[in-house]
């Protein structure tokens, strides 16, 4: 019989080949700014407007999204798939990203 730790390790491995719609999951306070990969995002309903955004607490954004208070949800294509690597590096911890302002983004 498998132990629940073995069910467990066997599920993330499983949820890790899951294919689904790419969103970056991004916050920005000055110049500190972060982002991750996710599939683990959803409309819940239209009135009011809720979005779901799912982020495991022990990934380096977490603290960081939950401090902003604030954050962005893009829907992204394959076109990005650059910005979804970058995004979805564990290495990337703490490293800056390239970032090039445009006329929508807001000032804090």
């Amino acid at each position: 019989m498998m132990q629940p730790s073995t069910y467990r390790a066997d599920f993330v491995q499983v949820m890790r080949h899951m294919t689904g719609t790419v969103a970056i999951v991004a916050r920005a306070q000055r110049d500190d700014r972060t982002g991750l990969a996710t599939i683990a995002d959803d409309a819940l309903t239209a009135d009011p407007l809720i979005l779901l955004a799912c982020v495991n607490r022990t990934a380096c954004a977490d603290a960081l999204i939950v401090q902003a208070a604030v954050f962005s949800v893009n829907v992204v294509t394959a076109s990005v798939a650059k910005i979804v690597a970058l995004c979805s590096a564990h290495h990337r911890c703490g490293v800056q990203m390239p970032w090039k302002p445009n006329k929508s983004t807001r000032r804090d």
